[in-house]
């Protein structure tokens, strides 16, 4: 299906449910959609045990030269950086996303929930989003699809511990 096929589904699907008519803001999930998905979603939450040599390893002070300016003049990590860090600590193949519903498209905006499991158990979970300019010919539809994917990371990773230091306002400030 060619990208201007598949954004014709998107914008056609009902979302009444879902968002909000004025303002365009997802909605809290309705406890039919929690019970559908929320039971199997926590499983091992809070019983992931992680050993302090590994946890002080995430959560050592990020490095100066990994930190990334926008255009914008915001301050991160990049998605390779948080990959990185949770292949060192983990070991590849031993954390993954998963995606929690399907894309949700508003206004120009691409959202999708994940949680992010290690060794098979709940360790976080947060909504990736990202903007889809149709008129930039650099970008399909799924570039910003994957790109939900790699905001999602940096936000697991938050709840994590992990670069909190792109958070903090007096790191921020302290680094420009």
């Amino acid at each position: 299906m060619g990208n201007t096929a598949m954004q014709e589904v998107i914008e056609n699907v009902d979302v009444s449910e879902v968002l909000n008519k004025h303002t365009g803001e997802m909605l809290a999930k309705t406890e039919s959609v929690i019970g559908n998905i929320a039971p199997d979603i926590y499983i091992g939450i809070s019983t992931l045990d992680i050993p302090k040599d590994i946890s002080d390893k995430l959560t050592q002070p990020v490095k100066i030269e990994d930190i990334e300016i926008k255009p914008t003049g915001e301050i991160y990590l990049s998605h390779v950086r948080y990959r990185k860090m949770l292949n060192d600590a983990f070991g590849m193949g031993n954390w993954s996303l998963r995606p929690l519903g399907g894309f949700v498209k508003t206004g120009s905006v691409v959202c999708r929930e994940y949680a992010l499991y290690i060794r098979g158990k709940y360790a976080a979970s947060a909504i990736g989003e990202q903007n889809y300019i149709e008129s930039n010919a650099q970008m399909t539809w799924s570039d910003a699809c994957e790109a939900t994917k790699s905001n999602v990371i940096m936000r697991c990773c938050k709840e994590m511990g992990i670069g909190l230091e792109m958070w903090d306002r007096k790191f921020v400030e302290k680094f420009k």
